[in-house]
């Protein structure tokens, strides 16, 4: 009781709150007993009137806030290239089917066929036959793909039609496509369609709406609604129970609200019975009061039995015996599936157009699976799992494979019952349409108000035709987020690359590359791309280098020299393109074609290619000494790979590379302790002694060259920048500032007592390397000069290495073995040349040189030759020896012999250095191990070639030159043989021993 009176007052107070125009005047006078009551509400049950307010203003627009069917649609490949397979993936929303129950009609459209209606490309485009270009042909190109995608139209015998294959109506055993999707007949079955800008559902009608307005009672039967119902019954049976013939028989246990529709041409339509016009009492569902009485029709009731079928008219049309007036407008409900006809149908069907042609009809005879091009020997040709004529219906097909072509565009309408219930007085809901990209603009927009439990209800109606939308939703794969461009990016090595400018006799006049010193680095950048289907031979790569002494992207302070107009620095462009400089110079090899996906660059850019760049452009000025003789190279790659000649995917990427080039350098050296003064790092007082000798490094010609210093792990550099040439006491360098790889190297007494200072920086300063090998430091020094205020920078780039030996002829009369040839990638040959087996002439000396690198190694090192000669005689042996060791002796064993020669040398770091190494940068002691190398050759003597012939003539140089040139594994077999043999001479002999002492 106490719930009831709740709900009653608080629908009263919505009636009042919501200001209903025809009680508004009865309660004005009451408007202080309204507040009243109003204001107890909100104290007794604690609703907010605000709060009621605005749920009511949402209420108010409920109905255009309805989640209408939808589709999302995506693609694989997202970039489809001509001839590959891609795939169609939809994904439906807002259904009440599942997806398998849902109809899929999809169309594509080939590049050529988007002129309806034309005759153009009818050859192409004309799919149905029918001599026009229209929509059906798009759906039409679609479903026979989606029908057969595994049986070639030449392998089907179309002799007859022995499957079965027409759709079936999967839950009733009915043989039709029922409207909003498989399974799912409800009656009335009503089609809308969403206006998605003002959210309102448009029923689908055919012809003209009803007239009516709110309130009218008008219906389209010749019944009295008033005092009779209208009710699709069966009497063609008797119930049981019932003994009279004439009673009738109903769906259910009661007289349920099972009403006719009203079809096409006011045709009446019952989904079983036949539709009759009976008075209220007899229809149970009108009076729930009787429904226990009048459940069953039997003997109980013989009267209710007959004056049901006395009172009981049966209806035959909705046109209400003329009456123009009607309630129920006709149901525009229509499928959008393709049907076969046109020529090839007629052609292929013997009876010509008597023939039904419809999909889904549950009819897939031999002609229409000629059609269609399925097999009529196949129930499923496409093996999807559903008959033929469902993959036509497009049952559950959501997703679409084809072989793609330039051009081809693909669309999908998917029917099927939404979750939104009619309006309607019985169960069903919207039967509605999903379109690839929602966009179905409503046209012939109506309204009507049919009877609805005795009141008229309004319902938005339109006569549009769906197929008019198909047009607007064709979707191109390559659009919409679809990649049309290549990933692509670079990498470069080495990172500190080093240039060199220096030319043969120190004048840069030459053409070509030969005339450079050449011992610039080759700096390579290599390309990756992560998005393309071909292989590097298919890609077509195009690569452009510039040169700028700034490293941005966009220099904005620099004009070239020639320019009429110099509004910054004279200086070098922001960026000068030397792409044909390089090419023309040979420091590059080709820079555009297929599979060029590395560059390699020789660093050997001089003065005289700039200026064939550009002659405003130096080497001081690309590589300036204020900036530590550091350039910028900045290459950029395009990539582009072609589909078709109007199909193509690109792709850029830039990249820019600091280049240091070898001009002023800081003087390296090996650092040293004092064995008297062991905190002080370097020596005040050096000794004579080779341990405390000053070691320069970096002054080899490898590396004055290069401008690369190689070093070992563990040493200890002590760098020092000499006082320049044009330095003196007006123009003398402060604020010495050091950085190495980029972060700051400081140097104080804890370092060295006599160099470095505790409150200033100085010209010196000591690192220990720490990389391993093939990694680099960058040491930078910066300085100020105190007068013109510039500030110089001064580098010095060491790589390190893993240290090693090679041993080399002095002179011609021993030369390294020739092992043959071999052709490289590009055709061309080049000689394997041994570096581990030497040769010489019987008779002559030989003459060996051991090379250390690094070269610093030969003065450290305490170096041993091992000679199988003993008339070897070596020289610059001691340490601390600036020449390289070697080592001579005469070839005098005959043809054939081999001489071993071997160099070992141990490095071992000082101990008062590897203390300081752990004491000042923190290195542990045991890694500070000891270097010990090794090289060894061996070398063939040979004959004198003019001598050969007379030589072969002795017994002695015979024998000799067979021994040098018959292979091991002969001799070791013949060894084996004779001493067999000798072994059974023996046994032999003292066999013959014993038998003589028992003879006697």
């Amino acid at each position: 009781m106490r719930t009831r009176k709740i709900s009653r007052i608080f629908a009263f107070f919505l009636l009042i709150s919501l200001n209903i125009t025809y009680i508004s005047p009865v309660f004005a006078q009451f408007s202080g007993l309204i507040e009243e009551a109003a204001s107890i509400i909100e104290r007794r049950y604690h609703l907010n009137l605000g709060s009621i307010q605005n749920q009511g203003e949402y209420f108010n627009v409920s109905d255009q806030k309805k989640l209408a069917p939808e589709l999302i649609m995506n693609f694989t490949p997202t970039d489809p290239k001509p001839g590959q397979e891609l795939t169609a993936k939809s994904f439906p929303m807002y259904f009440e089917n599942n997806k398998e129950e849902l109809y899929y009609t999809w169309y594509l459209q080939k590049e050529g066929c988007d002129d309806l209606d034309s005759k153009n490309n009818l050859e192409k485009c004309d799919a149905d036959g029918d001599g026009t270009l229209t929509i059906e042909d798009w759906k039409v190109e679609a479903s026979r793909i989606i029908a057969n995608s595994v049986i070639e139209r030449d392998e089907i015998k179309y002799d007859n039609d022995d499957d079965n294959d027409g759709f079936a109506y999967v839950h009733t055993g009915k043989k039709v496509a029922v409207y909003g999707g498989a399974a799912r007949r409800q009656i009335l079955e009503r089609c809308y369609i969403l206006d998605r800008e003002t959210g309102e559902q448009h029923e689908l009608i055919k012809g003209k709406a009803p007239d009516g307005t709110p309130g009218n009672n008008q219906n389209p039967f010749d019944c009295d609604l008033t005092t009779h119902n209208v009710r699709c019954l069966d009497r063609a049976a008797t119930p049981s129970g019932c003994s009279l013939p004439t009673c009738f028989s109903h769906p259910s246990p009661y007289f349920t609200a099972l009403a006719p529709d009203c079809l096409s041409d006011n045709k009446i339509s019952c989904v079983r019975g036949k539709p009759y016009c009976i008075a209220k009492i007899y229809t149970l569902d009108d009076d729930p009061a009787t429904y226990l009485e009048k459940e069953q029709c039997h003997d109980d009731y013989p009267d209710f039995c007959g004056s049901l079928y006395i009172d009981a008219k049966e209806l035959t049309s909705c046109d209400n015996g003329g009456n123009n007036g009607s309630t129920y407008a006709t149901a525009g409900c229509k499928h959008l599936f393709p049907n076969a006809k046109g020529k090839e149908f007629i052609t292929n069907n013997k009876q010509g157009t008597s023939v039904n042609e419809v999909t889904g009809d549950g009819e897939y005879e031999l002609q229409e699976e000629k059609f269609w091009v399925t097999d009529p020997h196949n129930d499923d040709t496409a093996n999807t799992g559903n008959g033929d004529e469902s993959n036509i219906v497009g049952m559950g097909i959501d997703t679409f494979t084809w072989n793609y072509q330039l051009g081809d565009k693909v669309g999908l309408v998917i029917e099927g019952t939404s979750q939104i219930p009619t309006k309607y007085d019985n169960h069903s809901k919207m039967i509605m349409w999903a379109f690839s990209k929602n966009d179905c603009p409503v046209t012939g927009k109506g309204v009507y108000y049919p009877q609805v439990k005795d009141y008229a209800v309004k319902i938005h109606t339109t006569t549009m035709d769906l197929d008019s939308c198909l047009e607007k939703n064709l979707i191109d794969p390559r659009e919409g987020g679809q990649k049309n461009n290549i990933d692509v990016s670079l990498v470069y090595s080495p990172e500190k690359p080093m240039n060199n400018s220096r030319v043969v006799g120190g004048e840069d006049t030459a053409p070509d590359k030969d005339d450079s010193l050449g011992f610039g680095e080759t700096l390579t950048i290599n390309s990756s791309i992560s998005n393309s289907k071909k292989d590097e031979s298919h890609i077509s790569y195009t690569w452009k280098v510039f040169i700028s002494k700034d490293g941005t992207f966009d220099p904005r302070k620099y004009v070239r020299e020639s320019d009429p107009i110099k509004t910054g620095d004279e200086s070098t462009a922001g960026w000068v393109e030397i792409t044909k400089e390089l090419v023309k110079y040979k420091l590059v090899d080709l820079v555009e074609g297929n599979n060029i996906s590395d560059l390699d660059i020789s660093l050997n850019i001089t003065e005289k290619l700039l200026k064939e760049a550009d002659p405003s452009l130096t080497i001081e000025k690309v590589f300036p000494d204020s900036l530590g003789n550091i350039g910028h190279l900045r290459v950029r790659l395009y990539v582009k790979e072609e589909f078709a000649p109007d199909v193509s995917a690109d792709g850029v990427s830039t990249i820019i590379i600091p280049v240091n080039n070898s001009g002023k350098r800081l003087t390296s050296s090996l650092a040293f302790l004092d064995d008297i003064k062991p905190k002080t790092f370097i020596n005040e007082d050096p000794k004579s002694t080779a341990n405390n000798k000053k070691v320069l490094i970096c002054e080899d010609k490898l590396t004055l060259a290069s401008g690369i210093c190689y070093v070992t792990k563990n040493e200890v550099i002590a760098a020092e920048l000499g006082k320049l040439e044009n330095e003196d006491a007006t123009e003398k360098l402060t604020n010495f500032s050091w950085e190495l790889d980029g972060k700051p190297l400081l140097c104080d007494k804890n370092v060295s007592r006599k160099y470095c200072e505790d409150d200033k920086q100085t010209r010196y300063n000591f690192f220990a390397i720490t990389g391993k090998p093939g990694e680099r430091h960058s040491l930078t020094l910066t300085a100020l000069e105190e007068v013109t205020g510039q500030v110089k920078t001064f580098t010095q780039t060491y790589e390190v290495v893993d240290p090693f030996i090679e041993i080399i002829p002095f002179d011609d009369n021993v030369w390294p073995k020739y092992l043959g040839a071999y052709r490289d990638a590009q055709g061309k040959y080049h000689e394997d040349i041994s570096t581990e087996v030497f040769q010489g002439y019987f008779g002559d000396s030989a003459y060996l040189q051991a090379v250390f690198f690094p070269d610093f190694l030969k003065k450290r090192a305490r170096k041993q030759w091992l000679c199988s000669s003993n008339l070897c005689d070596t020289t610059h042996m001691e340490i601390g020896a600036n020449e390289l060791p070697t080592v001579y002796f005469p070839m005098i064993d005959p043809p054939g012999h081999t001489y071993n020669v071997s160099m070992e040398a141990i490095y071992q770091q000082n101990r008062e250095v590897r203390e300081a190494m752990q004491r000042i940068w923190g290195m542990r002691i045991f890694e500070t191990t000891d270097y010990w190398i090794k090289k060894a050759v061996r070398i063939e003597v040979l004959e004198n070639n003019e001598e050969e012939d007379i030589a072969l003539l002795t017994p002695k140089t015979f024998f000799a030159s067979v021994l040098s040139n018959t292979p091991k594994h002969i001799w070791f077999a013949t060894q084996a043989f004779l001493s067999i043999l000798v072994s059974i001479f023996i046994l032999g002999i003292l066999y013959s021993l014993g038998r003589s002492n028992r003879s006697s």
